[in-house]
């Protein structure tokens, strides 16, 4: 406390809500916020597969394997069917629902939403590679 808030008999104002949370994986360095902050500025947190329970990750594997099997049928032909477009578009919703139901709820097109799922796996691969490199550190 600084001697004038001292010296008055008050106390110092409340910390911001969010200092009473202590979040280990933060503290541990383990893992950082995945934020989204949408067009009109609210802003997304993404769970990761760490904070999944058996039926997300499910749901978010099972649709990943969906995605895969689509990309490798547009690898044969020219055009993408309405049928495969409407797979796409609801495999992806289902995916942004796994992550963060507020965000799958939130208006944003389809470009947006498939950003936002190539940037997630991007950002795991960056997170399995500081991972590995950590292992790596600490077994030498």
């Amino acid at each position: 406390m600084s001697e004038t808030t001292e010296q008055a008999g008050m106390l110092p104002p409340a910390p911001p809500r969010d200092e009473f949370m202590l979040d280990l994986a933060t503290l541990h360095g383990v893992e950082r916020p995945l934020i989204i902050k949408a067009m009109d500025g609210k802003r997304y947190e993404l769970r990761r597969r760490e904070a999944m329970g058996p039926a997300d990750l499910f749901i978010l594997d099972k649709v990943l394997r969906r995605i895969n099997e689509i990309q490798r049928e547009m690898e044969t032909t020219e055009d993408l069917s309405d049928a495969q477009s409407k797979r796409l578009g609801d495999m992806v919703q289902d995916t942004l629902k796994v992550l963060s139901p507020d965000l799958a709820m939130a208006e944003l097109c389809f470009a947006d939403q498939f950003a936002i799922l190539n940037w997630y796996g991007e950002q795991r691969q960056a997170d399995a590679t500081t991972d590995d490199a950590t292992k790596n550190a600490d077994s030498a």
